[in-house]
């Protein structure tokens, strides 16, 4: 089901133990909070994103960039089989 830019997505218990652990595998929580291009760099058409991590203790993450990504970026976009555009 499609709401905005948004995809619900729905999972069987299986599926969701083996997608909550494939997440944790990629270890977020050492990202830094924000990734943005360095000061030399003169973005013209950028893309911003951001990512909110809620966890079942309540600790909520937020991560956003602009034109930069952390190190693990395309294993994230490749586990929520998210397609993004090349430069």
């Amino acid at each position: 089901m499609e709401h905005g830019c948004y995809k619900k997505e729905y999972y069987t218990p299986l599926e969701a133990k083996w997608l909550q652990k494939a997440f944790l595998d990629l270890h977020t929580e050492s990202w830094e909070r924000e990734y943005m291009p360095s000061p030399s760099v003169i973005v013209m058409d950028g893309e911003r994103w951001k990512l909110i991590v809620r966890y079942d203790n309540g600790q909520t993450n937020i991560y956003q960039g602009s034109n930069a990504y952390p190190e693990n970026w395309k294993a994230l976009l490749d586990l929520f089989e998210i397609e993004q555009e090349e430069d």
